[in-house]
């Protein structure tokens, strides 16, 4: 057999053996670190994406609205542990016996992602405490369920160190 015929099949070998092992790789790090669907409901939630559309456009008809300046981003969130303040108001009037919480997440992956529930600390003033694993773009939510229905906001916030 020539010798450049020797060094092909060598080379052919040598690829396999590289695609084969890259698939291997793969898989095993596909199955090991599993993200499930971003919305845990999301089939549920479709069903009543028209619902729910309306119901935030009752919401927002109703005058319903945050103000917070890390929610504006006036002032950046702090990565750690912090207290973030929050005015929820119904036409310029503070909204009491609201149950509101707050969601953040990282668009690559759910496994950073952080909750927290507030707590009211004043008329229409809501407090609660949340920590920021690290410094980047996160999506905020912020969801509030009152008398009226549900209401929620989404905004994307620059974590800082």
């Amino acid at each position: 057999m020539h010798p450049s015929l020797k060094r092909a099949f060598v080379l052919v070998a040598i690829c396999f053996v590289g695609l084969i092992s890259a698939t291997i790789w793969t898989v095993r790090v596909a199955t090991s670190s599993h993200t499930p669907p971003v919305e845990k409901d999301y089939y549920e939630k479709g069903l009543r994406y028209e619902a729910a559309i309306a119901e935030q456009k009752k919401m927002i008809a109703l005058g319903y609205d945050f103000q917070a300046d890390w929610f504006s981003g006036t002032a950046p969130l702090k990565t750690g542990k912090q207290t973030l303040r929050l005015l929820l108001y119904r036409n310029g009037s503070s909204v009491t016996d609201a149950n509101v919480r707050i969601r953040v997440e990282k668009s690559a992956t759910d496994a950073y992602n952080r909750q927290a529930s507030f707590r009211s600390i004043s008329p229409g003033v809501y407090e609660a405490d949340l920590e920021v694993p690290f410094s980047g773009d996160w999506t905020a939510t912020i969801f509030a369920e009152t008398k009226d229905g549900k209401f929620e906001r989404s905004r994307l916030l620059r974590a800082i160190r």
